[in-house]
């Protein structure tokens, strides 16, 4: 369920920033998400809440993926790798 983690990540960190003990404001937000990319379980999709709320945020997401190019088995798993990596790149992470 990798787009619930991250979008339960985003939302710790929005809540931590409108919370009173919030960091500086200046303070970088950033998940770093090591996975192989494919959302295999979870009910959200990248367009139906992540996206809008890592951009509503101002969230940045770096991705570090243990997969090789070649070891997606699935037109569907190449195309969710992908749209992961446009999610950071829309993102400015890495």
């Amino acid at each position: 369920a990798m787009y619930d983690a991250v979008h339960e990540a985003a939302r710790q960190i929005r809540t931590f920033v409108d919370s009173p003990k919030r960091a500086d404001v200046n303070c970088r937000k950033l998940i770093i998400c090591l996975s192989d990319g494919i959302n295999n379980r979870g009910d959200l999709t990248i367009q139906q809440k992540v996206s809008n709320f890592i951009q509503k945020n101002r969230i940045v997401i770096d991705f570090i993926s243990f997969l090789k190019n070649d070891q997606p088995k699935t037109s569907l798993d190449f195309a969710t790798i992908r749209s992961f990596h446009l999610l950071c790149e829309n993102s400015r992470g890495y």
